[in-house]
């Protein structure tokens, strides 16, 4: 007979990031807590208040353990979400505040196999807030997210239909991840990004920022109804003590994007490319969790330098 005996330390943890954005304004900060285990079977409890796109969000959620091979895993998510809308090329502003939850399955799996589904059931009230200009209209969404990933390739496709202006609000996501080591320590990562949303209503893009995207671009400013954008960095770490290392990092980032106008109304596409540097130092004894420095040197689509810092990678 196997005897295996397990001693569980600490499960609750907390929730920490961090990220500059291009102005003061503009960063994006979380900090929360997660318990991992309740009731010895992985579930997670947890809730995070956070800063992003100028405004407050609020996160509760209760998620079992994913990685069963023989059942459906379930989670539910309450949140409280606001953004600050501004354009590039209008004064026009309003504040969006979402108030709603979702409803998540996620597929059994076969260990060994690279096939990850989940379904998620989403809906909220939308209201607008302080509007400068254009005032869209406020209402109920109800929509699905469908996900399928393959190994280094995500996919999803969100329908949706927002009660009250009967407007569609389709998504759709594709996203390739992955990181190529070239030597025991030097390493090639590659995030690649493209999504797009339906035509017609700059309240529901996607968004393109320095934050997530191209680093030294404005934040906030581009309601996309396409964008595409790539991240390469390369990534290569020296050890400075038994559990800290110091990673240097060069990368460039680039993207195409197609803007929405203030009535909704579409842009050409227009571009953007930077090129940088920075370190990491990496305290190995804690997981997704270090100091990140940049410098980055935006050519396009206007000349900008930018030194974002966060605590964790940037992809």
């Amino acid at each position: 007979m196997l005897t295996v005996e397990v001693l569980e330390k600490f499960t609750l943890a907390p929730i920490l990031n961090f990220s500059t954005g291009s102005s003061l304004p503009d960063l994006s900060a979380t900090a929360g807590l997660v318990e991992y285990n309740i009731g010895g079977t992985g579930t997670q409890l947890g809730g995070q208040l956070s800063y992003s796109q100028r405004s407050t969000n609020v996160d509760r959620w209760l998620s079992q353990h994913s990685f069963h091979p023989i059942r459906w895993a379930q989670e539910a998510e309450a949140s409280y979400n606001a953004n600050g809308i501004r354009f590039s090329d209008s004064q026009a502003a309003w504040d969006r505040r979402c108030l709603g939850g979702e409803y998540e399955l996620k597929g059994p799996c076969l260990y060994g196999s690279p096939l990850r589904y989940e379904a998620v059931l989403r809906a909220y009230q939308e209201t607008v807030e302080d509007a400068k200009g254009p005032h869209p209209s406020n209402g109920y969404f109800v929509g699905l997210a469908p996900e399928v990933t393959w190994d280094h390739v995500s996919a999803e496709f969100r329908p949706g239909y927002f009660l009250g202006a009967n407007q569609n609000r389709h998504e759709a996501r594709l996203r390739y991840l992955q990181g190529i080591p070239l030597a025991s320590t030097p390493v090639l990562m590659i995030n690649g990004v493209a999504e797009a949303v339906n035509r017609g209503n700059p309240n529901h893009s996607v968004l393109l920022g320095s934050i997530a995207g191209v680093r030294g671009l404005s934040d906030n400013l581009f309601r996309n109804r396409a964008q595409t954008y790539s991240n390469l960095e390369l990534r290569h770490a020296i050890q400075l003590a038994a559990r800290w290392a110091l990673q240097g990092v060069v990368f460039s980032d680039a993207g195409a994007f197609q803007r929405f106008t203030d009535q909704g109304q579409l842009r050409s596409w227009r571009g953007a490319v930077n090129i940088g540097a920075g370190f990491r130092v990496v305290p190995r004894f804690l997981s997704n969790t270090l100091l990140r420095v940049d410098f980055a040197q935006l050519p396009a689509p206007t000349p900008n330098s930018l030194v974002p810092f966060g605590i964790t990678q940037y992809f």
